[in-house]
């Protein structure tokens, strides 16, 4: 026990004023506390950017549901293609999301003959 009392921080805190050894505890108070909040908003951010990524998933499949639909409309508005050869066609085209753009950026001509492509038969 005598060298804790010949320590230099032993002899500066007995020279110290009360006031001034609970200041020194509130300053350190204060920065756990600035701690504490910084940590629980760095939690609260990674918490908010996780529902975002969260969320991704159910925003792609709504796209592409409406990709989908689009190109069931489509496939339906060709007139030289049976119901069944448009069904397959489809099928086919639904199977990528890449298929599906592509369908749907063509001009009507190029949707007739690329359906005719995916058949097997001569555009």
């Amino acid at each position: 026990m005598a060298w804790i009392r010949s320590s230099p921080l032993y002899s500066l805190r007995m020279n110290m004023l009360p006031e001034d050894m609970m200041s020194d505890r509130s300053s350190r108070s204060n920065d756990r506390s600035s701690l504490r909040c910084t940590i629980r908003d760095c939690m609260e951010a990674m918490t908010n950017q996780l529902r975002t990524i969260a969320k991704w998933p159910e925003k792609a499949i709504t796209r592409e549901d409406a990709m989908e639909a689009q190109v069931i409309e489509n496939m339906q508005s060709i007139p030289s293609l049976t119901m069944a050869e448009k069904s397959k066609c489809v099928v086919i085209v639904t199977e990528k999301v890449s298929l599906m753009r592509n369908f749907i950026k063509m001009s009507d001509p190029m949707k007739v003959a690329y359906c005719r492509v995916l058949l097997g038969y001569d555009p």
